[in-house]
Protein backbone atom coordinates (compact mmCIF):
# COMPACT_ATOMS: atom_id res chain seq x y z
CA UNK A 1 0.00 0.00 0.00
CA UNK A 2 1.33 3.41 -1.03
CA UNK A 3 -0.47 6.69 -0.51
CA UNK A 4 0.34 10.38 -0.48
CA UNK A 5 -0.33 13.62 -2.30
CA UNK A 6 1.03 15.19 -5.44
CA UNK A 7 1.71 18.75 -4.37
CA UNK A 8 4.29 21.44 -4.99
CA UNK A 9 3.74 22.97 -1.59
CA UNK A 10 6.46 21.95 0.88
CA UNK A 11 7.88 19.58 -1.75
CA UNK A 12 11.09 19.19 0.27
CA UNK A 13 9.27 17.66 3.23
CA UNK A 14 6.14 15.96 1.83
CA UNK A 15 6.14 12.21 2.47
CA UNK A 16 4.92 9.08 0.72
CA UNK A 17 3.33 6.85 3.32
CA UNK A 18 2.59 3.15 3.59
CA UNK A 19 5.27 0.63 2.76
CA UNK A 20 8.94 1.58 2.64
CA UNK A 21 10.30 2.33 -0.84
CA UNK A 22 12.78 -0.08 -2.39
CA UNK A 23 15.14 2.90 -2.58
CA UNK A 24 14.99 6.68 -2.51
CA UNK A 25 16.98 9.60 -3.89
CA UNK A 26 17.32 13.15 -2.64
CA UNK A 27 19.28 16.13 -3.92
CA UNK A 28 18.93 19.90 -3.83
CA UNK A 29 16.43 19.87 -6.71
CA UNK A 30 14.70 16.45 -6.61
CA UNK A 31 13.24 13.91 -4.20
CA UNK A 32 12.28 10.52 -5.66
CA UNK A 33 10.83 7.34 -4.14
CA UNK A 34 11.12 4.06 -6.07
CA UNK A 35 8.89 1.05 -5.42
CA UNK A 36 9.48 -2.18 -7.34
CA UNK A 37 12.33 -3.39 -9.54
CA UNK A 38 14.19 -2.54 -12.76
CA UNK A 39 14.89 -5.08 -15.49
CA UNK A 40 17.36 -3.08 -17.58
CA UNK A 41 20.02 -1.94 -15.14
CA UNK A 42 22.58 -3.30 -17.63
CA UNK A 43 21.29 -1.07 -20.43
CA UNK A 44 21.37 1.90 -18.04
CA UNK A 45 25.01 1.03 -17.29
CA UNK A 46 24.35 0.91 -13.57
CA UNK A 47 27.13 0.22 -11.11
CA UNK A 48 26.56 -2.04 -8.08
CA UNK A 49 26.32 1.10 -5.92
CA UNK A 50 23.62 2.73 -8.05
CA UNK A 51 20.18 2.35 -6.50
CA UNK A 52 17.10 2.04 -8.68
CA UNK A 53 15.96 5.41 -7.33
CA UNK A 54 19.19 7.06 -8.48
CA UNK A 55 18.83 5.56 -11.96
CA UNK A 56 15.26 6.85 -12.14
CA UNK A 57 16.37 10.29 -10.92
CA UNK A 58 19.15 10.43 -13.53
CA UNK A 59 16.63 9.55 -16.24
CA UNK A 60 14.22 12.27 -15.12
CA UNK A 61 16.86 14.98 -14.73
CA UNK A 62 18.27 14.22 -18.18
CA UNK A 63 14.81 14.54 -19.78
CA UNK A 64 11.88 15.58 -17.53
CA UNK A 65 9.33 14.95 -20.29
CA UNK A 66 10.29 11.43 -21.41
CA UNK A 67 13.24 10.34 -19.28
CA UNK A 68 11.18 7.75 -17.39
CA UNK A 69 10.60 5.92 -20.70
CA UNK A 70 14.20 4.68 -20.45
CA UNK A 71 13.23 2.53 -17.46
CA UNK A 72 12.04 -1.02 -18.01
CA UNK A 73 10.68 -2.84 -14.98
CA UNK A 74 7.76 -3.30 -12.65
CA UNK A 75 7.55 -0.18 -10.52
CA UNK A 76 5.78 2.86 -9.15
CA UNK A 77 7.73 6.12 -8.88
CA UNK A 78 6.74 9.17 -6.85
CA UNK A 79 8.83 12.31 -7.34
CA UNK A 80 8.89 15.90 -6.12
CA UNK A 81 10.81 18.95 -7.30
CA UNK A 82 10.35 22.70 -7.20
CA UNK A 83 8.70 22.86 -10.62
CA UNK A 84 7.11 19.43 -11.07
CA UNK A 85 5.91 16.46 -9.06
CA UNK A 86 4.03 13.31 -9.91
CA UNK A 87 3.49 9.57 -9.76
CA UNK A 88 4.56 7.20 -12.57
CA UNK A 89 3.54 3.62 -13.41
CA UNK A 90 5.70 1.18 -15.39
CA UNK A 91 4.74 0.57 -19.01
CA UNK A 92 3.90 -3.09 -18.37
CA UNK A 93 1.32 -2.11 -15.77
CA UNK A 94 2.45 -4.98 -13.54
CA UNK A 95 3.15 -3.00 -10.38
CA UNK A 96 0.49 -1.58 -8.06
CA UNK A 97 -2.58 0.06 -9.58
CA UNK A 98 -2.63 3.77 -8.75
CA UNK A 99 -5.78 5.82 -8.16
CA UNK A 100 -5.58 9.61 -8.16
CA UNK A 101 -8.13 12.11 -6.93
CA UNK A 102 -8.37 15.40 -8.79
CA UNK A 103 -7.00 17.26 -5.75
CA UNK A 104 -3.68 15.37 -6.00
CA UNK A 105 -4.25 12.68 -3.36
CA UNK A 106 -3.38 9.20 -4.57
CA UNK A 107 -3.29 5.63 -3.24
CA UNK A 108 -2.88 2.10 -4.57
CA UNK A 109 -6.42 1.30 -3.39
CA UNK A 110 -9.42 3.45 -4.27
CA UNK A 111 -11.28 2.19 -1.17
CA UNK A 112 -8.39 3.36 1.02
CA UNK A 113 -8.32 6.69 -0.83
CA UNK A 114 -12.03 7.09 -0.18
CA UNK A 115 -11.51 6.46 3.54
CA UNK A 116 -8.57 8.87 3.71
CA UNK A 117 -10.56 11.68 2.11
CA UNK A 118 -13.61 10.84 4.20
CA UNK A 119 -16.00 11.11 1.28
CA UNK A 120 -18.10 8.72 -0.77
CA UNK A 121 -16.98 8.55 -4.37
CA UNK A 122 -19.82 8.81 -6.86
CA UNK A 123 -19.96 6.03 -9.47
CA UNK A 124 -19.94 6.99 -13.12
CA UNK A 125 -23.02 5.06 -14.25
CA UNK A 126 -22.42 5.74 -17.94
CA UNK A 127 -18.94 4.25 -17.80
CA UNK A 128 -20.11 1.26 -15.78
CA UNK A 129 -22.96 0.64 -18.19
CA UNK A 130 -20.55 0.71 -21.12
CA UNK A 131 -18.26 -1.73 -19.34
CA UNK A 132 -21.12 -4.16 -18.71
CA UNK A 133 -22.13 -4.00 -22.37
CA UNK A 134 -18.69 -4.20 -23.98
CA UNK A 135 -16.38 -5.52 -21.29
CA UNK A 136 -14.11 -2.47 -21.57
CA UNK A 137 -14.21 1.20 -20.62
CA UNK A 138 -13.96 3.83 -23.31
CA UNK A 139 -10.77 5.83 -23.46
CA UNK A 140 -10.65 8.58 -20.82
CA UNK A 141 -13.73 7.12 -19.08
CA UNK A 142 -13.54 5.93 -15.48
CA UNK A 143 -15.73 4.05 -13.06
CA UNK A 144 -15.77 6.87 -10.50
CA UNK A 145 -16.17 10.62 -10.80
CA UNK A 146 -13.13 12.67 -9.78
CA UNK A 147 -10.99 9.54 -9.31
CA UNK A 148 -8.82 8.26 -12.12
CA UNK A 149 -6.77 5.10 -12.49
CA UNK A 150 -3.24 5.41 -13.80
CA UNK A 151 -2.68 3.37 -16.96
CA UNK A 152 0.47 1.47 -17.85
CA UNK A 153 3.28 3.79 -18.92
CA UNK A 154 1.44 6.88 -17.73
CA UNK A 155 2.01 9.56 -15.14
CA UNK A 156 -0.13 11.93 -13.13
CA UNK A 157 1.77 15.13 -12.47
CA UNK A 158 1.50 18.73 -11.44
CA UNK A 159 3.75 21.51 -12.64
CA UNK A 160 4.27 25.24 -12.38
CA UNK A 161 3.46 27.06 -15.57
CA UNK A 162 3.31 30.83 -16.03
CA UNK A 163 3.55 31.22 -12.28
CA UNK A 164 0.55 29.15 -11.18
CA UNK A 165 -0.14 25.56 -10.24
CA UNK A 166 -1.69 23.40 -12.92
CA UNK A 167 -2.97 19.84 -12.48
CA UNK A 168 -2.27 17.81 -15.60
CA UNK A 169 -3.98 14.51 -16.44
CA UNK A 170 -6.20 13.59 -19.38
CA UNK A 171 -7.40 15.65 -22.32
CA UNK A 172 -11.03 15.47 -21.32
CA UNK A 173 -13.17 18.03 -19.53
CA UNK A 174 -14.58 17.05 -16.18
CA UNK A 175 -18.32 17.27 -15.69
CA UNK A 176 -17.69 18.93 -12.38
CA UNK A 177 -15.07 21.61 -11.86
CA UNK A 178 -11.98 20.57 -9.96
CA UNK A 179 -11.09 22.21 -6.71
CA UNK A 180 -8.11 24.23 -7.78
CA UNK A 181 -5.59 26.18 -5.80
CA UNK A 182 -6.86 29.54 -4.56
CA UNK A 183 -4.19 31.26 -6.64
CA UNK A 184 -6.60 31.09 -9.59
CA UNK A 185 -9.08 33.32 -7.77
CA UNK A 186 -6.54 36.07 -7.30
CA UNK A 187 -5.11 35.54 -10.78
CA UNK A 188 -8.34 36.78 -12.36
CA UNK A 189 -8.05 40.06 -10.42
CA UNK A 190 -4.30 40.56 -10.74
CA UNK A 191 -3.86 39.61 -14.39
CA UNK A 192 -7.15 39.31 -16.35
CA UNK A 193 -5.41 38.76 -19.70
CA UNK A 194 -3.37 35.85 -18.33
CA UNK A 195 -6.46 34.42 -16.69
CA UNK A 196 -8.33 34.45 -20.00
CA UNK A 197 -5.40 32.70 -21.64
CA UNK A 198 -5.40 29.79 -19.20
CA UNK A 199 -9.06 29.69 -18.17
CA UNK A 200 -9.88 26.75 -20.44
CA UNK A 201 -7.13 24.66 -18.86
CA UNK A 202 -7.82 25.52 -15.23
CA UNK A 203 -10.48 22.85 -14.86
CA UNK A 204 -9.01 20.47 -17.41
CA UNK A 205 -7.23 17.28 -16.45
CA UNK A 206 -4.94 15.75 -19.04
CA UNK A 207 -3.59 12.21 -19.44
CA UNK A 208 0.05 11.95 -20.42
CA UNK A 209 2.42 9.14 -21.30
CA UNK A 210 6.04 8.84 -20.26
CA UNK A 211 6.82 7.73 -23.82
CA UNK A 212 7.38 9.94 -26.83
CA UNK A 213 5.41 8.29 -29.61
CA UNK A 214 6.87 8.70 -33.09
CA UNK A 215 5.34 6.94 -36.10
CA UNK A 216 7.59 4.31 -37.64
CA UNK A 217 7.36 3.52 -41.34
CA UNK A 218 8.58 0.19 -42.68
CA UNK A 219 10.65 0.91 -45.79
CA UNK A 220 12.22 -2.49 -46.38
CA UNK A 221 10.24 -4.33 -49.06
CA UNK A 222 12.05 -7.65 -48.82
CA UNK A 223 12.85 -8.20 -45.15
CA UNK A 224 15.17 -10.99 -44.13
CA UNK A 225 12.70 -13.12 -42.17
CA UNK A 226 15.40 -15.44 -40.81
CA UNK A 227 17.41 -12.49 -39.44
CA UNK A 228 14.32 -10.96 -37.83
CA UNK A 229 13.30 -14.30 -36.37
CA UNK A 230 16.74 -14.88 -34.89
CA UNK A 231 16.83 -11.37 -33.46
CA UNK A 232 13.37 -11.84 -31.93
CA UNK A 233 14.60 -15.02 -30.24
CA UNK A 234 17.57 -13.16 -28.79
CA UNK A 235 15.40 -10.35 -27.43
CA UNK A 236 12.88 -12.82 -26.03
CA UNK A 237 15.60 -14.70 -24.14
CA UNK A 238 17.07 -11.41 -22.90
CA UNK A 239 13.68 -10.26 -21.62
CA UNK A 240 13.22 -13.54 -19.73
CA UNK A 241 16.66 -13.24 -18.10
CA UNK A 242 15.85 -9.71 -16.95
CA UNK A 243 12.46 -10.69 -15.59
CA UNK A 244 13.87 -13.65 -13.61
CA UNK A 245 16.92 -11.76 -12.32
CA UNK A 246 18.05 -13.35 -9.05
CA UNK A 247 14.63 -14.72 -8.15
CA UNK A 248 14.54 -18.13 -6.53
CA UNK A 249 10.96 -18.85 -7.51
CA UNK A 250 9.41 -18.22 -10.91
CA UNK A 251 5.78 -18.18 -11.98
CA UNK A 252 4.13 -18.00 -15.39
CA UNK A 253 0.61 -16.79 -16.19
CA UNK A 254 -0.70 -18.41 -19.37
CA UNK A 255 -3.57 -17.16 -21.50
CA UNK A 256 -4.60 -20.61 -22.71
CA UNK A 257 -3.86 -19.77 -26.34
CA UNK A 258 -2.11 -21.99 -28.90
CA UNK A 259 1.39 -20.96 -27.87
CA UNK A 260 0.88 -21.36 -24.12
CA UNK A 261 2.24 -24.89 -24.15
CA UNK A 262 5.67 -23.69 -25.33
CA UNK A 263 6.02 -20.78 -22.92
CA UNK A 264 7.14 -22.79 -19.86
CA UNK A 265 10.04 -24.14 -21.92
CA UNK A 266 11.41 -20.68 -22.76
CA UNK A 267 13.05 -19.94 -19.36
CA UNK A 268 14.98 -23.22 -19.35
CA UNK A 269 17.93 -21.67 -21.16
CA UNK A 270 18.64 -19.46 -18.15
CA UNK A 271 16.71 -20.97 -15.22
CA UNK A 272 16.66 -24.58 -13.98
CA UNK A 273 14.51 -24.20 -10.86
CA UNK A 274 10.85 -24.97 -10.28
CA UNK A 275 8.25 -23.06 -12.30
CA UNK A 276 4.71 -22.49 -11.07
CA UNK A 277 2.15 -21.84 -13.79
CA UNK A 278 -1.52 -20.88 -13.90
CA UNK A 279 -3.90 -20.83 -16.83
CA UNK A 280 -7.66 -20.56 -17.39
CA UNK A 281 -7.33 -23.71 -19.48
CA UNK A 282 -4.64 -25.23 -21.66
Amino acid sequence: MIYGKITLEDWRTVCVEGEEPESSFESYNLRLFFFGTLYNRDILQATPDDTNAKLAADAFLSDPAYGFSRLDGSFTIVYYSENECGVVRDHHGTHYPVYCHIDGNFATSWQFLEDQLEENFEPNLVSLSTFLQRGILKKNNFALFDVHSLGAGEKFYMLTELGYLMPVWASVKLETQAKVHSMFDSLKERNPSLYEKVADDIYCLKRDSVFEHEPKVATERNPDVETYSRRYGELHAQAIRRRIGHSRRVGILLSGGHDSGSKPAAPRSTYDGAIDSHSPGV
